[in-house]
């Protein structure tokens, strides 16, 4: 008798151990498949926007040629403006129009 009851206590002891490591597994679990949703939420919504935007980033209805005559104005016009300021800060507002 007494061999039997120390062997059932010992059972039921590793079958409550078990049990409290299975429960603890399953909670870890349950959290980790929370944060698995949430981040491929977070994925999935990221990748839309990407989706959306990809065409505005591609597609922007000039030619090579154009864009570089394009960039080749701007950087004139930058040029121009530069030698106004220059002009400005050494000879004051009146020579500034004057030498551009």
């Amino acid at each position: 008798m007494t061999k039997t009851g120390k062997s059932l206590t010992e059972k039921q002891l590793a079958e409550e151990e078990t049990t409290k490591l299975k429960d603890d597994a399953e909670e870890t679990l349950a959290s980790a498949d929370e944060d698995l949703q949430s981040q491929t939420a977070l994925l999935q919504k990221a990748i839309e926007e990407l989706l959306e935007l990809r065409p505005v980033c591609i597609d922007i209805g000039m030619s090579y040629e154009e864009r570089v005559a394009l960039r080749q104005e701007e950087l004139e016009a930058l040029k121009k403006a530069l030698c106004i300021l220059q002009n400005f800060a050494e000879y004051g507002p009146e020579a500034a129009a004057d030498r551009s």
